[in-house]
Formats: C-alpha cells, structure tokens, sequence
C-alpha cells in the first residue's frame, strides 16, 4: 500500500526556504530588538561595507578556501573507499596497516595541523594533505566496519565460485562500501570545512581562514561574522552538490 504523502513536494520547498530565512531573521531581531552594539554583534550593512573593502576580493578568498576543500576531499574519497575494501578483503594487509590508522584516527585531527605547518611550512601541499588524510583515513575504517557486516551469503558466493580478490574488491566491496558510505562522506566533509579553515588561520595569504586571522588581529567583528556566514554557505553548497553528485553516480547507494 502506498503511504499517503501529506506535504508535497513543493510544500517541502517552501519550508527549506522558511529554514533558511530563520538565521537572518533572528540576527535582525536580536540586533535591532536589543540594541545591540556592533563591537558584540554587527549589522548587515556593516558586515556587508566590510567585505566590500577586502582586496583580495571576498570571492577569490572563497575560491581559495573551495579548491583546497575540495581538491582534499575528492582525493581522499578516491584512495579512501579503495583503501578500505582493500583492508577488508586482505588480511595481512588489514594487519599491517590498521595499527597505524586506527591509531592516527584517534588524534583529533585539528591536532595535527601545527605538525603539517612545522614539516611543510606554508606551502598548498600541507593544507591538502591535512584534508586528504582526515578523508582517506576515515573512509578507509568505516569501509572496514561496513564490509564486516557483508551478509555471510556473499562470501559464500565468492569462495564457492573462486572470484578473484581483485575483481571480488572491484565488482563487490567497493560499490558495496559506496553504497553506505554517503552519511560518513558528509561527516567527514564537515570536518575538513574546519581543518581547512584552522590551516588558513595559522599560516595563509588567502582564504577564509587568513580572513578570520586578519579581522582577529584588527578587532573586526564585522569581517569575522561576514567570513563565518561565507563558510557556513560554502559548506552547505559543497553538502548539497555532493549528495546530488553522489545519488546520481551511484544510483545502488540506499543512502
């Protein structure tokens, strides 16, 4: 029996837009209701004359920040889900290498990001590095953990016809690992959103991160509240475009 759809489609629209419209909302309220002064909580116009008067541009620091998230993100999913069912499907693999990640999974990764700095300086290759693991390293243990609850009739099913391990882990376990991973992948992007930024704010010449070091060093409330806003919005736009990519690439996955 089809289950009756009391909202439709486009009444679902309408509240994602009233969802939206909540945060600025609520900023006009508070700052107008309560007379809040700029220093605590600034306008719209004033945020807004603070990230006019950047140079660089407010776009090429958002630019900036997008292709080192997303350049970090896309090469972490590439090695990361290969690396998992790779661990899962070999065992002396899995044995050699999970000490390690799991060991490096367990240091908060904003930790680490000093030691990248100190090894690599200021250079592009730390702050896509600090991205790249964090992803990689994540998928490739929930890779491990979602291949572990397999159902036993499909490894049945490879012994019993003798697949090989390559085309097992090609045809199997990956698009199996793909086709759990997304709530995890959206995880982990949100924590590359913040490890992207920390690595700005400690050493960069551009990017929301270098922003929000500039306005903490010139006491400028209205460029940190504009820059946070920015990368909320960033992040939002690279969550919904990578589920849309994702459901579209891989039309098995039932997340």
């Amino acid at each position: 029996m089809r289950q009756r759809k009391f909202i439709s489609d486009s009444g679902y629209l309408a509240l994602r837009l009233i969802g939206l419209a909540l945060m600025p909302v609520a900023w006009l309220g508070i700052k107008y209701g309560f007379q809040i002064s700029d220093r605590y909580l600034p306008s719209p116009q004033t945020v807004i004359e603070s990230l006019l008067e950047l140079d660089p541009t407010i776009l090429e620091h958002i630019a900036a920040t997008a292709g080192r998230l997303g350049i970090g993100v896309a090469a972490g999913l590439v090695v990361g889900i290969p690396l998992g069912a790779a661990l899962y499907a070999s065992r002396a693999l899995r044995e050699t290498m999970m000490p390690t990640l799991v060991s490096m999974q367990n240091v908060p990764p904003l930790a680490v990001v000093p030691f990248f700095i100190l090894w690599l300086g200021f250079s592009e290759v730390g702050k896509f590095l600090i991205v790249f693991l964090a992803v990689a390293i994540n998928l490739a243990m929930y890779g491990v953990r979602a291949l572990a609850g397999l159902e036993p009739r499909f490894r049945t099913m490879i012994k019993s016809f003798k697949v090989p391990p390559g085309r097992a882990l090609r045809l199997l376990f990956i698009p199996y690992v793909i086709s759990l991973a997304l709530p995890t992948v959206r995880y982990v992007l949100s924590v590359s959103v913040g490890l992207v930024l920390f690595s700005e704010l400690l050493g960069a010449q551009l990017g929301l991160g270098y922003l929000i070091q500039t306005a903490r060093s010139t006491f400028s409330m209205a460029l940190i509240f504009g820059v946070a806003l920015f990368a909320t919005f960033l992040y939002v736009i690279f969550d919904l475009t990578l589920v849309a990519v994702w459901r579209r690439a891989f039309p098995w996955s039932v997340s």
